[in-house]
């Protein structure tokens, strides 16, 4: 799916599109390929029951990299982008905007088999958006950010900040993130080909919010883990706490 598909017919409403409320129904459940769910109603009926978490965060990890991670949601059209993924970068290394040499990647992957995660041979699609606004920064898609990135961005679209608030200014919006991919890989580099010197691994939203509902579909400990209430998952929490504890995670998103 072309970013500019989606995109276009919702940049006049920019601020509406981008939804707070990061909890949804599970009425859209699992296709045949899938390995997460996305919902397929509004983001606040939870006419259904069963509820998913369209939230997620990224979780503590050594590089410095915070900041929220969210299904996409049209609001123009009223459904969900299956293949778009949004993640907003709170915190990040200064060396990605210091450093020549420094670039970052993110690699989708399933672990359908426990214990055999699959990645993704290339790197994901990154568009940016201007946060507020919506306007789109480019027509084609990056695959690794860099303070070579960030500086030709910023240039190009004649953008009055710094690098420091490159990504305080923008959404990122990664393509092609179907619902066959569980996670995501965010690596960063310091030699082109070489191998990453850090990375983290985030679960993609839709996922159960409850933690437990989550582990009876799958089997792999490496995704339970990833789970952001997995630490909690035997305090007795219902179904509907965890969901509503799940809204919080994308506060101001």
């Amino acid at each position: 799916m072309q970013m500019q598909q989606v995109l276009i017919p919702t940049i006049l409403i920019a601020g509406l599109i981008f939804f707070n409320n990061c909890g949804s129904s599970k009425s859209g459940g699992h296709s045949d390929q899938a390995s997460r769910s996305v919902p397929v109603d509004s983001p606040e009926d939870t006419s259904s029951g069963g509820y998913l978490s369209n939230c997620n965060i990224i979780p503590a990890n050594n590089l410095d990299l915070e900041g929220p991670v969210s299904t996409y949601y049209n609001q123009a059209t009223g459904t969900y982008v299956e293949d778009l993924i949004r993640i907003k970068f709170n915190n990040y290394p200064t060396e990605l905007i210091s450093k020549d040499n420094i670039y970052l990647q993110i690699f989708p992957w399933h672990e359908n088999s426990p214990g055999n995660p699959v990645y993704r041979q290339t790197a994901a699609d990154i568009y940016f958006i201007l946060k507020g606004s919506g306007a789109q920064l480019q027509a084609e898609p990056v695959n690794e950010l860099s303070k070579g990135t960030i500086q030709s961005l910023i240039q190009e679209n004649n953008m009055s900040i710094t690098p420091s608030q490159f990504f305080s200014s923008v959404i990122m919006v990664l393509d092609g993130i179907d619902l066959t991919w569980d996670a995501i890989t965010i690596a960063i580099y310091n030699t082109p080909g070489g191998t990453a010197t850090d990375y983290v691994n985030i679960l993609l939203p839709a996922f159960d919010a409850d933690p437990n509902v989550y582990a009876t579909g799958h089997l792999a400990s490496s995704l339970r883990q990833l789970h952001p209430w997995w630490h909690i998952k035997g305090d007795g929490y219902s179904e509907a706490d965890f969901y509503n504890l799940s809204k919080n995670l994308c506060n101001g998103f």
